[in-house]
């Protein structure tokens, strides 16, 4: 690999193409395995049911990501015709050092809600996006952070992860990045990277920390250089979503946000990151409840510098809601101006009103936990969950992400769950497509639920059991994340599983006993946990946490408290 990094590699031009339909299964132009130089320009996608484009810098663990992309000039048209429409994007972009200019990408007719128009995915670095129209999606325009998770610490402290880019070793090589764990001992802390060593693929941080196989953990740059400017996104539901980190350097500038012909938008512009927003016209976001701008705190605790100059809100009922108190005053907040908004008090000839800012509080922890209450009798695990605290949202967990982390426009399914001295209990209800029939399959083969998890008390180890449900009632366990065969026996033999389905929904309930999970009794300290749905008739995953990977890596997932 060393003359990869002395003579390049990857040079293409791919140009001037048609790509009519899809099965959704692939996507059409992608760049990955340490492409460099490409410029993707002039190509139309008609009727495309996949993504159309991709410059990744996720590759395997022996090539350097992708970088240096123009992707330009490109008429996407997503419509599906025929079929199940699945979740894709237009352009997703993961690597760094690429420009997205001039591109089409919109959907014909209804608006179709499992598409996203431009995806952007840190870690990139050094990424323009601009004069791109984007047109009547469920998502617009998003950014997402990273995700990994330790895979192995050596004695001095440095460790392996598992998802991350190498990067190539005269790039950044994470030296001087962010990192903070979203698990283990650490949780919500942010430390410093010293050095990643692209031999060894090790990770060592500035100051010693204890860490353990495991723990998850997100990365991003002092410096993004990000540039989202000029960009007109009309008629989508979620218009554009700042859910990335960010950084003093991530600026989204000068774009035109309209909500055209959509109905029930929730939010404008979502910021839950460092970005600064500067000169540009939000319109028509007039529905009751909707707002303009959210402002969402970070998601790990972290003070936010953001900046909100020169902005034109425009009809719209709340210019701008906050999920935490005193974001907007927080903000360095010059030059809005507000036009026919009723909750910004209009003057002549007097200085620009500010705006009342309406607080909501977030839905969403900044960690994933789900509460299991305490039962006095044993579960009738029948697959009839009417009788589960249904209306009780502080006993809820939602199935509403991608693995990948794409916010879905509404939840897939639902959980809760319960204990007693003896077992675990799981009940949990899905949506199923219209006029589709579920298809039964084990080892994940047709429509079914996956459920992971490990117990936490150190002492009462257990791996990581992997467990999959199918729509006819039926269910086997696996040994993929760590269990053996023995233990995988042992917990098919203990647990009980049971399916009801309806028109509009199936349903679930699960008994796991603590002796089929190896445990002499209930875990103190809980589960870490992870539930997955798959839907067979448009191959989609949903899941409650996004890991970035597979749904069964708990460790960068959610927690179970007993």
């Amino acid at each position: 690999m060393k003359s990869l990094t002395e003579l390049g590699c990857g040079q293409a031009i791919v140009a001037d193409n048609v790509f009519e339909g899809c099965d959704g299964l692939n996507g059409g132009i992608a760049v990955n395995h340490g492409s460099t130089q490409v410029a993707i320009s002039n190509n139309l996608f008609v009727n495309y049911r996949g993504t159309a484009i991709t410059v990744s810098s996720y590759t395997t663990r022996r090539s350097y990501p992708s970088q240096h992309a123009v992707v330009s000039g490109n008429i996407i048209d997503l419509t599906c015709v025929g079929g199940q429409s699945r979740a894709r994007s237009g352009i997703l972009v993961t690597a760094s050092d690429v420009t997205v200019s001039d591109n089409q990408v919109y959907v014909r007719g209804d608006l179709d809600p499992n598409v996203t128009g431009i995806h952007i995915g840190e870690p990139a670095v050094n990424v323009v996006v601009h004069d791109n129209l984007v047109r009547n999606l469920g998502h617009g325009l998003v950014t997402r952070p990273c995700r990994s998770s330790v895979t192995e610490v050596a004695e001095d402290g440095s460790f392996l992860e598992g998802q991350l880019p190498l990067e190539w070793p005269v790039g950044h090589r994470y030296r001087g990045w962010n990192l903070v764990w979203l698990g283990g001992a650490n949780i919500n802390k942010v430390c410093a990277i010293a050095e990643f060593d692209a031999d060894t693929c090790r990770f060592k941080l500035a100051q010693p920390q204890r860490v353990s196989v495991g723990d998850a953990f997100s990365v991003f740059p002092p410096s993004a250089n990000w540039t989202i400017r000029s960009n007109t996104i009309t008629d989508c539901q979620r218009p554009v979503t700042l859910d990335g980190f960010g950084s003093p350097t991530s600026v989204f500038r000068d774009n035109l946000i309209t909500r055209g012909q959509a109905k029930g938008v929730k939010d404008a512009v979502a910021v839950a990151g460092e970005y600064k927003l500067i000169g540009n016209h939000l319109s028509g976001f007039d529905e009751p409840d909707s707002a303009s701008l959210a402002l969402h705190p970070c998601r790990v605790g972290r003070a936010l510098r953001n900046v909100y100059l020169d902005n034109i809100f425009e009809r719209c009922a709340q210019p701008v809601q906050e999920r935490a108190k005193g974001l907007w005053a927080a903000a360095v907040t010059r030059g809005n101006t507000f036009i026919a908004c009723p909750s910004v008090p209009q003057s002549v000839g007097a200085a620009q009103a500010e705006p009342v800012v309406a607080f909501i509080p977030t839905s969403r922890p900044t960690a994933a936990v789900l509460d299991a209450v305490r039962v006095d009798k044993p579960v009738a695990v029948d697959g009839r969950v009417d009788e589960w605290p249904w209306t009780d949202t502080k006993r809820l967990a939602a199935i509403q992400f991608t693995p990948q982390g794409q916010e879905l426009l509404a939840p897939k399914g639902r959980m809760c769950a319960a204990w007693d001295d003896v077992n675990l209990y799981f009940a949990m209800r899905f949506s199923r497509p219209k006029q589709t029939p579920l298809k039964p399959g084990l080892n994940w083969a047709g429509d079914g639920v996956e459920l992971s998890l490990r117990g936490l008390d150190a002492s009462q180890v257990t791996p990581i059991f992997v467990l999959w449900g199918t729509v006819d009632g039926t269910f086997n366990a696996s040994g993929a994340m760590g269990a053996s065969a023995s233990e995988v026996q042992r917990l098919e033999q203990g647990a009980s599983y049971a399916v009801r389905v309806a028109d509009d929904e199936w349903t679930c309930e699960w008994k796991l006993p603590f002796a089929a999970l190896g445990l002499k009794s209930a875990p103190g300290k809980g589960f870490k946990l992870n539930v997955g749905l798959r839907t067979l008739a448009d191959d989609s995953w949903a899941a409650w946490v996004p890991t970035g990977g597979r749904v069964c890596e708990v460790d960068a997932a959610g927690a179970l408290n007993l």
